[in-house]
């Protein structure tokens, strides 16, 4: 279902920025980075799919991103106030 559909938003529960390994940092060192995302949030508020709307990021920082938007919790969408499958627009910003 499309966000401007819901009659209640999404809103983050649990979740933290990416922990960037040392050894990224020194790989990127200098590079700033802005990377399109959008998660499919499930009718229990976990992250259901992540899709990176780019298709030149390293594999490297795909999966960190992957892996930090699958540890997020959300409080559902809803509408009519039957929970509901939403997606949301998550941009991450690097600077290394």
């Amino acid at each position: 279902m499309a966000l401007a559909e819901v009659t209640v938003q999404p809103a983050k529960i649990t979740g933290e920025a990416p922990a960037i390994p040392g050894s990224m940092r020194t790989k990127y060192k200098g590079k700033t980075m802005t990377i399109p995302t959008t998660i499919l949030v499930d009718e229990n508020g976990r992250v259901a799919k992540v899709k990176i709307l780019t298709g030149n990021v390293p594999s490297d920082i795909k999966a960190l991103i992957e892996e930090t938007l699958n540890g997020w919790k959300y409080s559902p969408a809803q509408k009519d106030n039957v929970n509901v499958k939403v997606w949301l627009s998550v941009p991450f910003k690097f600077a290394f």
